[in-house]
């Protein structure tokens, strides 16, 4: 990622640690489109090996329910690689110099779905809450949606998407935060420009 850009994942980041409850939005309203995670799988899940990749629900609502003909699989790709996976299960499969990695933000960028549409969020499916602990929703700033999971994913652990009611489909890019010793200090940075843009725009008020 570029510098600006793991500033702002920073910033999320820091951001998702002071969320309050509600940012979680379990209480989706109906007919609003909405992006899932939360934890334990137990089908073949594809593996994430890069912290860079696409997911895709090729008719906006996955997993794939057998007694749902509009429902799909999610679609992973990864590079030249595409991987099918019914239930929407991954596990997170990311190393440094052979080192497993934990995973604590995912990203989904969603270009095509505006923040009005509205986009909603949730880190609870079919009452597992595990894995992670907030979400928030953003505008990515070019139209779309940015969708921000924040939770604890260690290495080789499992976990599960679900898409619902995204009319015509959805693909959406996606970046795995891994915090390395060497992104700290710039995780730090984001932290402190939030606080910092925080009190200047109080001082203005003022």
């Amino acid at each position: 990622m570029k510098l600006s850009s793991v500033v702002l994942a920073g910033t999320l980041v820091a951001a998702l640690a002071f969320a309050v409850p509600a940012a979680k939005a379990d209480g989706v309203p109906p007919g609003d489109p909405v992006v899932k995670a939360a934890g334990a799988g137990f089908d073949d899940p594809a593996s994430i090996i890069t912290t860079n990749f696409t997911i895709s629900s090729p008719t906006g609502t996955s997993p794939l329910d057998p007694s749902d003909p509009n429902s799909s699989a999610c679609v992973l790709t990864q590079g030249p690689f595409e991987t099918s996976s019914p239930q929407c299960q991954f596990v997170n499969g990311l190393t440094v110099n052979g080192v497993g990695q934990t995973i604590d933000a995912v990203f989904f960028d969603i270009p095509n779905f505006p923040p009005s549409s509205p986009v909603t969020c949730s880190t609870s499916i079919e009452g597992d809450t595990s894995l992670f602990s907030s979400c928030v929703v953003e505008s990515d700033g070019g139209g779309g949606s940015l969708v921000v999971f924040g939770g604890d994913v260690p290495w080789n652990t499992i976990f599960t998407l679900g898409f619902v009611g995204f009319t015509g489909g959805v693909t959406a890019s996606v970046y795995a935060n891994v915090p390395e010793p060497g992104m700290l200090l710039l995780l730090a940075i984001g932290f402190v420009a939030l606080i910092g843009f925080g009190v200047k725009r109080s001082a203005v008020r003022a």
